[in-house]
């Protein structure tokens, strides 16, 4: 009988919620509250917002109901100005409409919003012992380490951090031997400023490989699996837009475990690190 009751009442409160008008927040900060007794307060709401409420007050006028995802709230009527008839309200803020839909969102649904995919490529200084190897089989000159990157980023325009997912294809060609590798990378991401236009962040990563294989002049090939991390600094265009640009500037190590000597026409070698300055630049695409 209570559940029929409850189900009743929460029928009513709807149906007479539906009934509806437009008012426009005034308070810094128009509390939001989960119930009637304003005792389970929720979030909050900045002023200048439009907001599409009940039609009919509760509590001697003093608060009012709106619906968000489904879900009953309640508003003071005297944090709020009320558009009558359409007729044109003065001395209001500036109105923007607002999602209200926030306060009610659970971790896992926020999760689910500010999502981006982003396409990367990046140029890195091989080190110290890939250019010994490749001063070994007399190329003078060795080639940078380029690094093909896809990944699922969270950057939300309310917070100052951010974190990514990834998969990315590590390659190098030249004379002296062949690096390749498949990397899992994760990535925080801490900004310094943002604004629709740019943002400026510092970043810091883990990546793994559980096989890197290295391809020397002579054809052997030595295996191993390969851990290692990279920080840096990076600029966005249009951070939070569907499309956005970014370009970065930092320091990316490798430590090579596990891995076989290499014989080269001067001695054995045995690859330990790669890495060194790197530079990326990359696309990102809202989801």
């Amino acid at each position: 009988m209570k559940k029929i009751l409850a189900l009743f009442f929460a029928l009513l409160i709807s149906t007479n919620i539906y009934a509806f008008r437009y008012a426009y927040t005034l308070s810094s900060k128009t509390i939001v509250y989960a119930d009637r007794a304003l005792n389970i307060p929720i979030g909050y709401i900045k002023a200048g917002r439009k907001l599409q409420v009940a039609d009919k007050s509760f509590k001697r006028g003093s608060i009012v109901g709106l619906v968000v995802t489904g879900r009953v709230a309640y508003v003071k009527t005297k944090d709020l100005k009320f558009d009558l008839d359409g007729e044109k309200l003065s001395g209001t803020p500036t109105v923007k409409e607002h999602d209200v839909q926030i306060l009610f969102m659970t971790d896992e649904d926020k999760l689910k919003e500010n999502n981006f995919l982003a396409l990367e490529m990046s140029q890195t200084d091989g080190g110290e012992e890939w250019d010994e190897l490749n001063s070994d089989f007399d190329d003078t000159v060795s080639s940078d380490l380029t690094s093909f990157q896809i990944k699922i980023e969270h950057r939300s325009p309310k917070k100052d951090y951010g974190f990514s997912f990834g998969l990315s294809y590590l390659t190098s060609t030249a004379e002296g031997g062949e690096v390749k590798s498949i990397l899992g990378d994760a990535e925080y991401q801490k900004r310094f400023f943002q604004s629709t236009l740019f943002s400026l962040e510092a970043y810091g990563g883990l990546s793994l490989s559980g096989d890197i294989q290295i391809k020397a002049k002579s054809g052997e090939i030595s295996k191993g699996i390969a851990v290692g991390y990279n920080i840096g600094g990076r600029v966005r265009l249009f951070p939070f837009s569907k499309y956005g640009l970014y370009a970065g500037f930092g320091l990316k190590s490798l430590s090579l475990k596990s891995m076989t000597p290499i014989e080269t026409p001067l001695s054995e070698v045995t690859l330990r690190s790669l890495g060194g300055p790197q530079i990326s630049v990359g696309v990102h695409y809202k989801l």
